[in-house]
């Protein structure tokens, strides 16, 4: 795959998923219909990055038990779930989804969602837009500044809450995708950095 190739097709897909959001945010479409574009579109968006990408992303990576690095960081980020769990951060979105008028098939629906997207956001910025912009030998605090920041847009939530953990988290995740580049386990950890939001 080109370079060039790489960063267009992020384009393609952020645009994609980007004007699809607005678009839903602005139609008065049912609950029902609002989650299932939204699953089938984080379904489309992580089957594209998977097929073009197919080379890197398939290919299998053990886990370095050995870096020590990578264990420190595992563990703090770990502490930092379980920081959040105990003292049940919720943001305004999840607290008015998640009302109690929701029934559990509802709710079902939900989690389904976050499952499907924690994985394809990682597909998405960490193989789409990272990676192809660190191959091009662009300065790693750019790719970090430029993966951080289009992350923090497309979540259409443009409060200073939701810009300080969308770079944190960003950040975070992008150091330890350098120290283990596994996409699929970078997924577990975004869902479960979720999970406090939940509750």
């Amino acid at each position: 795959m080109k370079k060039n190739d790489g960063v267009l097709q992020f384009i393609i897909f952020y645009l994609f998923i980007t004007l699809t959001n607005l678009i839903i945010n602005f139609l008065n479409i049912s609950f029902y219909c609002e989650i299932t574009i939204q699953i089938c579109l984080n379904l489309c968006v992580s089957i594209g990055i998977i097929y073009f990408n197919r080379d890197f992303v398939l290919t299998k990576k053990k886990f370095p038990k050995q870096n020590k690095k990578l264990i420190l960081l595992l563990i703090l980020y770990f502490a930092f779930i379980l920081v959040k769990l105990f003292f049940s951060v919720k943001v305004k979105y999840i607290d008015k989804t998640f009302s109690l008028n929701f029934s559990h098939l509802d709710r079902f629906l939900y989690i389904i969602m976050f499952l499907v997207a924690g994985f394809s956001e990682e597909l998405l910025f960490k193989i789409g837009l990272f990676q192809n912009l660190y191959i091009r030998e662009l300065a790693l605090p750019w790719c970090v500044i430029i993966t951080s920041t289009l992350f923090f847009i497309a979540h259409l939530d443009l409060s200073i809450y939701s810009f300080i953990a969308c770079f944190i988290f960003q950040i975070y995740t992008l150091i330890i995708y350098k120290e283990y580049p596994n996409v699929f386990f970078l997924g577990i950890l975004h869902i479960l950095n979720n999970i406090p939001l939940y509750i």
